[in-house]
């Protein structure tokens, strides 16, 4: 996932562009998806866009959901309750992410961590892949991928 949020639109442009022509030319299978801009993703024919969940709440929402469903585009929202991963499922997003899972200070200010409860919870409650982050590394990754995540997000873990 292309994820710079203090970049130009126009140094976002070049680096989704070069990304994806990299990226395709190693394996063409890698989906290439950026956060947010689904505008870029739509002028580059990105594979998708990741929206951060107070965009379920726009009306324009819906609108943009149905463009990129119809340029076969996948579309993922963040959320960070049940209520707002069983709104993504419903408007037909194609996965979510539910965090934070376990403490971690880049996601304090979505509260206190769900616990892997929650996470079962939500696993059992929406039928779209959940990728769960917040605070996973190699100690706890094996518990949420038993609790059904279907895989995890992460930086700091992947960054040793």
């Amino acid at each position: 996932m292309i994820r710079e949020k203090d970049l130009s639109p126009e140094r976002l442009i070049k680096l989704a562009s070069s990304i994806n022509t990299a990226v395709k030319h190693e394996n063409p299978d890698v989906k290439v998806i950026i956060n947010s801009d689904f505008k870029t993703a739509l002028d580059l024919k990105l594979d998708g866009v990741h929206f951060p969940e107070i965009f379920l709440n726009t009306d324009t929402f819906n609108q943009v959901l149905y463009e990129l469903h119809d340029n076969d585009m996948t579309v993922g929202v963040s959320t960070h309750s049940l209520e707002s991963a069983k709104v993504a499922m419903y408007l037909q997003a194609d996965y979510i992410t539910f965090s934070p899972i376990f403490h971690t200070k880049s996601k304090e200010r979505y509260g206190a961590p769900q616990g892997i409860e929650k996470l079962i919870e939500c696993t059992k409650h929406v039928n779209i892949p959940v990728y769960a982050l917040g605070g996973i590394d190699e100690t706890n990754e094996k518990e949420v991928i038993e609790a059904g995540a279907k895989g995890i997000a992460a930086i700091k873990y992947f960054l040793k």
